[in-house]
C-alpha cells in the first residue's frame, strides 16, 4: 500500500476517503484522525502524512472491518440494479413513440415531452431504473423477451452472447429489475407502460437478485493478483447481496456469510443462507467472459504465449472457483434443491466451455429466432429514434437513415437463413453506436469515432491473422471479393483454441463473428455486415498489400494521383493487383467485387465514402428513378500546404463471362476454366480498339431477355451517367424533399470551391481495364467527410 499512488484525498465532517487508481475505500476514523492528517497537509509534511498513512493502513490489514462505517459504500463496479434507495427520483410514466416499441419516459403518463425540451439517449446508460427515472430518456421497449425466455423453460440457465456494446447490461439489468422482490412495491410504477406490465408473468418480484460483473476484474498483472481481484469482487458483491436482503435473510452477520479468503466457501454460504430461508434467486452474471477477452485480446500480439498460459489458470480457477457453486446452486433443473431458480449470462464469446464445463449448465440461446431482438435495434426502430430525436419527419430523416444503415446495420445472429430482400427477424443495428452517431450529429453534425472503440478486440484478432499460412490475410481478400465465405461456427471455446487464433480458420472466422466483424449471410454464410467493419477489415488487409513488393511501390502514388485528377497510376495498381489473383476468383466476378478491391487499394480506405447516395429527380418518387448511388465518393481534403485535394468520383463496371456468352451469341454458354485462360491471353494482346469492339451479352430486366451490347456501348452509358451524377454532385445538398443533389450525411457540402472530377473504370476479364475521365470542373461548393469512421 506505501507505493499506491494517491489520486486524491477527501475531507469531511464523517469520514476520509483515499481512491486508488480504479478502486476507493471507505473510512470512517475519529475526528482527532482527520484533524491529525489535516494539520499536517498544511504543514506539508508529506513524509509524515505517508508514514501516516502507512500506519493506518497497517492497522487496517489486522483489523479489516474497524474503520468501515455502516453507511460506507461498498466497492461498487459498473453500475448496478439495486433495490430502490429511501430517497429515490421518482419514477416517470413512459410513452410508445407513434406506437412502436420505442418509448419516452414522460413526467406526465402517456403524454409526450414538449418539443422544445431537452431529450435523452441512454448512452452507456444502462440501468432500467435510470430509463424510468429520467424525464425525456427515450429507450426500447424489449420486456416482450421475458415472456420468451420463460416461455421456452420457467426455470431457464441461459447464455447470451453478442459483440460488445450491443445491449446486454441493459436487458441484464431489465431482467435483475422484473424478478427483484424488493420492486415489488414499483412494479405497475417500472413496468406499467411496456409489454410485461400488460402481460406479467408469474414469476415477476419472486426472486432476491444477485447480479455479478466480472468486466471489473482485473487481468494486467500476475495470475495471483487476478485471483485477489475475483475474491474482491465476488466477495463485495456477496456483502451488498447480505445487505441489501438482510431482513429476508434474518440479519445474518457478514463475516459469518463472507470467507475472505475462499470465494467458493462464500458462494456456498450465500446459497445456503437463502435456501435456509426458503428463498430462490435470480443470478445474472454480465460479461462472463470478460477476464479471458481482457487477457488475451491485449493489442499485443507477441506475447500471445504468455498470455494464453495465464488465460489456463484464469480458466481453471473461475471454474473451480465461480462457475462450479454456480452449478451447483442450480441443482437439479426444477429439483427442490435449487436455490438458483434463473440464471442468466451475458457475454461476447463462448469461453470457458470446452471440455467438461460448470457452464454446460447455462446453454447458449444466442442463435434462436425468437430471441433474436433482445440486443440491437431494426430499422423501424431506428427510424423512429432518429425523426423523435432530432425532431425531423420522415423525408428529413431520409438521408440520416440512409448513412446510417451504410455503417451500423446488418447483423444477423439466427441460425435460421432468411430472405435477402425481407429478412425476418429483420437485420439489425448496434444500438451504442446508433446513440452516439443521433447525439453526435444533433450537437454539431461531424460524428467520429466513439473513444471507446467496439472493435478493439476484433482488431487484436485480426492483427493476429499472418500474411501466410493455412488462414491467412489472403482469405481476407477473398472475403472481400466474394462478399461472403462458407464456415462452421464454433461454440465452445477452450484457453488451447486461443493458440490457433489467426491460424486456424474455424476458430478464426467463429470469433470474428462473435466480435461483430462477421455475421451470419442468407444462406448461413458469413459476411462483413456493414462498413464500419469493413473499413477494419480494410486496414488489416492494407497493411498486409503494403509489404507485398508488387504493390507496395504503387500505392501511395496512386491515390496522390487519383486525388489530383489522374485516374493512370490507380489503373496501374489495380492491373498490378489483380494480376497477383486466381483467375477462378474472376469467375464469378462483378461490379461489387470490383468496387470492393477499389475500395480495398485505395492508401487512405477510411476517405473512401461507397455508394455515395444522389437525388436524381426530386420530383420523383422511391422506385421511380428518385434515386442513384455513386459508385465511390472520394471528398476533397485540405493537405499540409493549405491547399485542397480534388474530389472523386468513381464509377465502375466490370465484364467477364457475358464476354463468352457475347462471343458465342448464346445466354448459355457456360465457359470452361480453359475457356477463361485462352480469353485472358486473347485478351492481353488484343488494343483497346480492339476491346470495345467486342460483344457482350447481359440479362436485360426491362427487356425480360438477354440483350447483347458492345462494350464500347456500355462504356459509353457509364459515361453518360458518370456525367449525370456529377451534374448532381454539383448542386450541393438537398434541402427540401423536390431538390436533386446529394442526400447523404456521410459528407457535408457547403460554401467553398473545390474543383470535382469523375472517372469511369471498366475491368474487362482478369487484368484489362479501360478508363475515361470527365473535364475536371470547378464548382462552388466544398465536399467534406464527416463520419470519420
Amino acid at each position: 500500500y506505501n507505493t499506491a499512488h494517491i489520486h486524491s484525498t477527501i475531507i469531511s465532517d464523517r469520514r476520509l476517503l483515499f481512491s486508488f487508481s480504479n478502486r476507493s475505500l471507505a473510512l470512517a476514523p475519529p475526528y482527532t484522525l482527520i484533524l491529525t492528517l489535516a494539520y499536517l497537509t498544511t504543514l506539508h509534511a508529506l513524509s509524515v502524512v505517508n508514514a501516516y498513512i502507512i500506519a493506518l493502513f497497517k492497522t487496517l490489514l489486522t483489523h479489516p472491518y474497524s474503520f468501515i462505517s455502516p453507511e460506507a459504500p461498498l466497492k461498487r463496479g459498473r453500475e448496478q440494479e439495486l433495490e430502490l434507495p429511501r430517497k429515490a427520483p421518482k419514477i416517470l410514466g413512459a410513452a410508445s413513440i407513434s406506437g412502436t416499441k420505442i418509448f419516452e419516459t414522460t413526467a406526465v403518463v402517456d403524454h409526450p415531452k414538449p418539443s422544445n425540451q431537452q431529450l435523452q439517449l441512454p448512452y452507456g446508460i444502462p440501468s432500467f431504473y435510470s430509463f424510468r427515472t429520467r424525464e425525456g430518456m427515450i429507450f426500447a421497449d424489449k420486456t416482450i423477451y421475458i415472456e420468451h425466455l420463460e416461455r421456452y423453460q420457467e426455470d431457464f440457465r441461459y447464455t447470451f452472447l453478442r459483440p460488445r456494446r450491443f445491449g446486454k447490461s441493459a436487458f441484464l439489468n431489465m431482467l435483475c429489475a422484473y424478478y427483484d422482490i424488493h420492486t415489488a412495491d414499483h412494479f405497475n410504477d417500472l413496468f406499467g407502460p411496456l409489454y410485461i406490465g400488460k402481460h406479467p408473468t408469474p414469476w415477476h418480484n419472486q426472486h432476491l437478485v444477485l447480479k455479478f460483473d466480472l468486466s471489473s476484474i482485473s487481468v494486467s498483472g500476475p495470475i495471483a493478483e487476478t485471483k485477489a481481484s475475483f475474491l474482491d469482487e465476488i466477495n463485495d458483491t456477496l456483502k451488498r447481496f447480505v445487505v441489501k436482503y438482510k431482513n429476508e435473510l434474518g440479519n445474518p452477520q457478514i463475516d459469518q456469510v463472507i470467507n475472505a479468503h475462499n470465494a467458493a466457501a462464500s458462494l456456498k454460504n450465500t446459497f445456503d443462507l437463502a435456501g435456509s430461508r426458503h428463498h430462490t434467486l435470480f443470478v445474472g452474471v454480465d460479461e462472463y467472459d470478460a477476464p479471458v477477452n481482457n487477457s488475451v485480446f491485449t493489442g499485443d500480439t507477441t506475447g500471445m504465449p504468455d498470455a494464453i498460459k495465464k488465460v489456463s489458470q484464469i480458466e481453471q480457477y473461475f471454474k473451480e472457483s465461480f462457475f462450479a457453486p454456480l452449478k451447483e446452486g442450480c441443482g437439479d433443473l426444477g429439483g427442490r434443491n435449487a436455490i438458483i431458480s434463473k440464471y442468466f449470462l451475458t457475454g461476447v464469446t463462448p469461453a470457458f466451455r470446452a471440455g467438461i464445463s460448470p457452464l454446460a449448465e447455462a446453454i447458449i440461446v444466442s442463435d434462436e429466432r425468437e430471441l433474436h431482438g433482445i440486443c440491437g435495434f431494426t430499422e423501424n426502430e431506428v427510424k423512429t429514434i432518429v425523426q423523435h430525436y432530432l425532431r425531423k419527419d420522415e423525408q428529413g430523416a431520409d438521408g440520416i437513415i440512409h448513412t446510417m444503415r451504410k455503417l451500423y446495420n446488418g447483423y444477423y445472429f439466427a441460425s435460421s437463413d432468411y430472405d435477402e430482400s425481407d429478412p425476418q427477424p429483420p437485420l439489425l443495428y448496434n444500438p451504442h453506436l446508433v446513440f452516439h452517431y443521433v447525439r453526435k450529429y444533433d450537437s454539431n453534425g461531424i460524428v467520429a469515432k466513439p473513444q471507446e472503440s467496439i472493435a478493439v478486440h476484433s482488431t487484436h484478432v485480426l492483427k493476429s491473422i499472418s500474411d501466410i499460412g493455412e488462414f491467412s490475410v489472403d482469405d481476407l481478400l477473398e472475403l472481400m471479393m466474394s462478399g461472403s465465405v462458407e464456415s462452421k461456427i464454433n461454440t465452445e471455446f477452450g484457453f488451447a483454441d486461443l493458440l490457433s487464433i489467426g491460424k486456424d480458420r474455424s476458430i478464426t472466422l467463429s470469433l470474428l463473428i462473435y466480435l461483430g466483424v462477421l455475421t451470419r449471410g442468407p444462406k448461413g454464410n458469413l459476411r462483413i455486415p456493414n462498413e464500419v467493419m469493413k473499413t477494419e477489415v480494410l486496414e488489416r488487409i492494407h497493411n498486409y498489400l503494403r509489404d507485398q513488393d508488387a504493390i507496395r511501390p504503387l500505392l501511395g502514388p496512386a491515390f496522390d494521383s487519383l486525388v489530383r485528377g489522374n485516374i493512370n497510376d490507380f489503373v496501374k495498381l489495380l492491373e498490378a493487383f489483380f494480376k497477383t489473383r486466381a483467375l477462378r476468383s474472376f469467375f464469378s466476378a462483378n461490379e461489387a467485387m470490383l468496387q470492393s478491391i477499389v475500395e480495398l487499394i485505395l492508401d487512405k480506405p477510411s476517405y473512401r465514402v461507397p455508394e455515395l447516395r444522389l437525388v436524381i429527380d426530386g420530383n420523383k418518387g422511391k422506385g421511380e428513378g428518385r434515386y442513384g448511388f455513386a459508385d465511390v465518393f472520394i471528398p476533397a481534403t485540405t493537405t499540409i500546404s493549405g491547399g485542397r485535394t480534388f474530389a472523386e468520383l468513381l464509377e465502375l463496371k466490370y465484364l467477364t463471362l457475358g464476354l463468352f456468352k457475347g462471343a458465342a451469341n448464346n445466354w448459355s454458354h457456360h465457359p470452361t476454366y480453359s475457356d477463361m485462360e485462352d480469353l485472358e491471353k486473347r485478351l492481353s494482346g488484343e488494343d483497346e480498339d480492339k476491346i470495345l469492339e467486342r460483344n457482350y451479352m447481359h440479362w436485360s430486366k426491362d427487356l425480360g431477355r438477354p440483350e447483347t451490347k458492345t462494350v464500347s456501348s456500355i462504356l459509353e452509358g457509364r459515361v453518360k451517367q458518370l456525367r449525370m451524377y456529377m451534374e448532381t454532385v454539383a448542386k450541393g445538398q438537398t434541402k427540401r424533399w423536390n431538390d436533386s443533389g446529394v442526400l447523404d450525411s456521410r459528407i457535408k457540402v457547403g460554401e467553398g470551391s473545390d474543383y470535382l472530377q469523375g472517372h469511369v473504370v471498366m475491368g474487362i476479364g482478369k487484368s484489362r481495364f479501360i478508363a475515361r475521365s470527365t473535364q475536371l470542373t470547378q464548382t462552388s461548393k466544398a465536399y467534406n467527410r464527416i463520419v470519420q469512421f
